[in-house]
């Protein structure tokens, strides 16, 4: 937080401070003005801050494999943490929404290796990693971050296409997918990324 804090202040709590040695570390963040995104359904207005906010935080780091330690970029991090909750065999019921769901995430991740596409490379960014619409809070201007315990190395594509397919997004805030995508500037290969990892249909536009 230190880091954004730096290169793009007032997006995201800033560290305030931090007693890390103590039995129970505490780290005191500021307070941000705003209202969660979930609480209703999104405006345009409020869909283009959004895409606002994330194209700076996406511009914010320059050279974030320098700046970040190494850790496993956040969609290969994603993968493997799905993963680990199929191979658990949670029971869900015999919903067949459900059941087709759980197949077809199973095919997904079994028919390649999701680090061929996850290791960003040139197309790393800093991601938030939690796309829940309660984590943007709109101040009737502008959009800002907070809950950045998922935020590392990441791929725009994929931030796009969880943010997508995110329950809160297209069940509580009525956010349509393909309207949000065209307020960001994609290329075909952009898009074709997003394609991938939504693992669902092909972007518009």
């Amino acid at each position: 937080m230190s880091l954004l804090d730096r290169f793009a202040p007032g997006l995201a709590p800033a560290p305030v401070s931090a007693e890390l040695d103590s039995d129970f570390p505490v780290v005191m963040m500021s307070l941000l003005p705003g209202t969660e995104l979930s609480a209703a359904a999104v405006t345009p207005a409020q869909a283009c801050a959004l895409a606002e906010a994330l194209e700076r935080l996406w511009r914010s780091v320059p050279s974030i494999g320098r700046e970040l330690p190494a850790v496993t970029p956040n969609p290969v991090a994603f993968a493997h943490q799905v993963g680990e909750m199929l191979a658990a065999r949670p029971v869900l019921g015999d919903e067949p929404a459900v059941v087709r769901a759980r197949v077809t995430a199973a095919a997904w991740l079994g028919r390649e290796p999701l680090e061929r596409h996850g290791h960003a490379g040139r197309h790393a960014v800093l991601g938030h990693g939690d796309p829940c619409v309660a984590n943007y809070l709109w101040d009737g201007n502008r959009i800002r971050l907070i809950d950045f315990e998922d935020c590392g190395p990441s791929d725009r594509a994929f931030e796009l296409a969880i943010l997508t397919e995110h329950i809160s997004a297209w069940s509580d805030a009525r956010l349509d997918a393909d309207d949000l995508l065209a307020l960001f500037d994609l290329t075909r290969a952009d898009k074709t990324r997003v394609q991938y990892f939504r693992a669902s249909r092909p972007c518009s536009g």
